[in-house]
């Protein structure tokens, strides 16, 4: 239909697109692209214990991990599924590098399924140089990192996360930054630094992470 109406004057372009026809055909399109994006929860299990995240709250909540196996199987179902618009995300609750088969997950889904992008979230407390590497080995172009460093200072870190982890974590993100320079295919990973607007936080954080040229939320 969109074809058609490049051959037609504007002013039947604007009749067209107020019909019950058209907007028929512009729901139907939009179901062709779901699903927008997959959720896989690979762990639930955590390292730390941020004062915002609704863990807490969850009576009875069963904490592990999914089976690899599991993992597998759920990719290759989704088959019928998968489109050109659709993203995979490997968060939940928990933290992600918990998941001791992680490096072997989104290796999994990137031979599955190489045309779609894979987004992962970390606290940045286990993003040691080893995982890095590998890192920046298995994800590229069109794939997501948000290292969630969420503080400007120790203080505020530890109010919001629970932890004393706020140096380990700056350092781990920084060495993280330089290591994707190095490597061909993770210089085209996006990395997002989120830092949470508290009443705590200063304008000097926001400062402090752009000048390494990342995104931020």
């Amino acid at each position: 239909m969109r074809l058609l109406l490049k051959s037609v004057p504007e002013s039947v372009k604007r009749i067209v697109k107020k019909t019950w026809a058209y907007n028929l055909h512009l729901r139907y399109q939009l179901l062709l692209r779901l699903p927008y994006a997959i959720n896989l929860e690979l762990t639930n299990r955590c390292n730390l214990s941020c004062n915002m995240c609704p863990r807490s709250d969850i009576s009875g909540l069963d904490v592990g991990d999914m089976d690899f196996k599991l993992f597998k199987k759920i990719l290759d179902d989704l088959r019928p599924f998968i489109n050109w618009n659709t993203s995979l995300t490997l968060v939940g609750l928990g933290e992600p590098f918990l998941y001791p088969k992680l490096a072997e997950a989104i290796a999994y889904a990137k031979t599955t399924y190489p045309e779609i992008p894979i987004n992962l979230s970390t606290n940045g407390v286990l993003l040691d140089s080893d995982r890095a590497h590998a890192l920046t080995r298995l994800m590229g172009q069109g794939d997501c990192i948000c290292i969630s460093v969420n503080a400007d200072n120790p203080n505020t870190y530890k109010w919001l996360m629970g932890s004393d982890k706020f140096d380990l974590v700056v350092s781990n993100t920084k060495q993280f930054l330089s290591i994707r320079k190095t490597g061909r295919s993770g210089q085209k990973l996006k990395v997002i630094i989120q830092i949470m607007h508290t009443k705590n936080t200063g304008d000097n954080a926001y400062q402090e992470y752009g000048r390494h040229g990342n995104s931020r939320v």
